[in-house]
């Protein structure tokens, strides 16, 4: 009988006591993954609108998705709560635009800087789960022959989740998905822990 009480205390211990993430520990990482463009599709409509009443103007999306690269280093305050500081860059996108019998492609790219707070949930001794949540500096960028312009630079939200597997005391894995707004990103990565 007494066994039986004890065995989820007994379990809630293990949990809460697993070496997922250690207080006062710093850590850096890298990943790579494949980034979707979803605002891309809304932009090219915007451009469709706004042409209205004058001559017509085509935008064809192209390629609204490639491969992110992106670096990040944190801290964990408690082996629950840490900060997480990052750098994204998306890779690059292509629409064509057309109006009369003119057309030009168009190539998009995008990256971004973000600060969050990181919560974190031990599974077992080696699994944890977390959730980021802050804000971000994004920049756009048009290209379309030999001419460049920043179109968008601006701030926003940042919402991400990991599953992470500590290979080592230094060593985990993680596989990652980020939403940052009109770009989405699932990947995967590795992190040392200082």
């Amino acid at each position: 009988m007494k066994i039986k009480s004890l065995l989820p205390a007994a379990l809630l211990a293990t949990l809460l006591g697993a070496p997922v993430a250690q207080a006062g520990e710093f850590y850096i990482g890298a990943f790579a993954g494949n980034s979707s463009f979803d605002g891309l599709e809304d932009a090219c409509n915007e451009v469709r609108r706004d042409s209205i009443g004058r001559l017509p103007v085509a935008c064809v999306v192209n390629e609204d998705s490639d491969t992110s690269l992106g670096i990040h280093a944190g801290y964990n305050f408690t082996r629950w709560i840490g900060l997480e500081a990052g750098y994204i860059d998306f890779g690059e996108y292509q629409a064509t635009v057309s109006q009369s019998r003119i057309s030009f492609p168009l190539t998009l790219s995008a990256d971004v800087t973000y600060a969050s707070v990181v919560l974190t949930a031990p599974f077992t001794e080696k699994f944890s789960g977390s959730l980021r949540l802050g804000g971000l500096l994004g920049n756009v960028t048009a290209e379309s022959g030999s001419l460049s312009a920043s179109i968008e630079e601006e701030e926003g939200a940042f919402a991400g989740a990991s599953l992470d597997y500590r290979v080592t005391e230094n060593i985990s894995l993680q596989v990652r998905y980020d939403d940052l707004e009109v770009i989405s990103l699932t990947s995967a990565g590795v992190r040392y822990n200082f």
